[in-house]
């Protein structure tokens, strides 16, 4: 990265994501190694090095996140998200969501009162490019709406606004 050393880009990325950052980097002294560190990375690795070696510590990372995800059970009062078993329960009552509904439930549960974009949404959403499906993220989202008023029509988890007026869940701007 000509223009900026990775430290910056991970202090950035922390303030806004708690996605795992490996360092690929020709430093690799000490100080270095605790400099990417400390600005939140995950792992250091420096050149050179091997595959396999890579794909062994992301193939770690992943896991260790998932292990850790799939404990997790988000509530907000009698609203439950839980994560492993990937189901959404209000009291004793369930509703069935899809995959793509569940993990924009689950990122919006996941960052109480913040607001994002579509764009933000779909990115951490969606594995394909923006403009082939701004549009069907638009409709996933006002699924999940819909279907989070029929399971708790008392609650208003997810709102359009600026942060100080959205509830629980983040909104959209």
């Amino acid at each position: 990265m000509p223009d900026v050393d990775g430290t910056s880009v991970c202090w950035e990325i922390r303030e806004v994501s708690e996605v795992p950052v490996l360092f690929l980097s020709a430093y690799a002294d000490t100080e270095d190694r605790i400099r990417g560190l400390l600005a939140g990375g995950d792992d250091y690795m420096g050149k050179p090095y091997s595959l396999e070696e890579l794909e062994l510590r992301l193939r770690r990372h992943i896991e260790r996140r998932q292990k850790r995800e799939s404990r997790e059970v988000l509530s907000f009062g009698e609203l439950c998200i839980d994560r492993g078993l990937r189901e959404v329960r209000y009291g004793d009552k369930t509703a069935p969501f899809t995959s793509l509904e569940f993990d924009l439930l689950s990122v919006l549960a996941q960052n109480p009162r913040q607001v994002f974009s579509y764009e933000q949404l779909y990115d951490r959403v969606w594995k394909s490019p923006l403009n082939q499906g701004l549009h069907n993220m638009q409709v996933c989202m006002a699924r999940v709406r819909q279907k989070l008023a029929r399971l708790c029509p008392d609650g208003n988890y997810i709102e359009t606004g600026p942060p100080e007026r959205v509830p629980f869940f983040a909104g959209m701007r």
